[in-house]
């Protein structure tokens, strides 16, 4: 697997400087509502190297290869996994020094709650990403590409408005940083991300051996 991620990464290594550099504006934003959008973005950065892939005509060289399609399916999920992880490290280090420093009145006091926020985006925009790469792995990149901008779009919704909304009320605000809240939508995100692995894993074994 280590092959196949250094694989991709230095395949859209151009790509993920030009990223990496919009993220971290965003992540410097203090307080800022745009890193669920953010992170969501840092997550599917994985996807632009099946692009890649199929214009290389990789798969056809990965099935000479003695690698199963369950490390390469994986290989995938963990590219966006890692991605994400480096962004939101980024953002949480930042966040912690604005509120160390009293950036626009942010206080240490408040940055456990701050935390607890990422903590929730987090397990959303995974859910997203979650429901995304089947799309992926069934329709290919390019035959996917409306189906997949769509379903984007749709999510980012889904995954920010509820939540905004919630935000607005004193009871939807206490109910989203409760701790019982939190944990019950990481579990989810946890589930839902090991259905979506597996279903992966099947739609690309069938378009092997089709």
């Amino acid at each position: 697997m280590k092959g196949l991620l250094l694989k991709d990464i230095f395949t859209i290594e151009k790509q993920m400087r030009i990223l990496f550099i919009i993220f971290a504006g965003f992540g410097l934003i203090p307080a800022s509502n745009m890193i669920s959008f953010t992170l969501m973005y840092a997550v599917t950065i994985s996807i632009s190297s099946f692009g890649f892939d199929e214009r290389a005509k990789w798969d056809r060289l990965m099935r000479m290869m003695p690698i199963s399609g369950k490390t390469i399916v994986l290989s995938k999920y963990v590219l966006g996994y890692g991605f994400m992880a480096v962004v939101g490290s980024f953002i949480l280090i930042a966040q912690f020094i604005y509120h160390a420093f009293g950036v626009l009145n942010l206080s240490l006091a408040l940055y456990p709650i701050f935390v607890v926020n990422m903590l929730l985006m987090i397990a959303t925009v995974l859910i997203a990403y979650a429901v995304l790469m089947p799309f992926i792995f069934k329709f290919g990149i390019e035959k996917g590409r409306l189906l997949f901008g769509i379903v984007f779009a749709a999510l980012f919704l889904i995954t920010t408005i509820p939540f905004s909304m919630m935000t607005l009320s004193t009871s939807g605000a206490r109910l989203m940083a409760s701790p019982l809240f939190v944990w019950v939508v990481v579990f989810i995100s946890f589930v839902v991300n090991v259905i979506s692995i597996k279903l992966s894993q099947k739609f690309y074994s069938q378009n092997t051996n089709s």
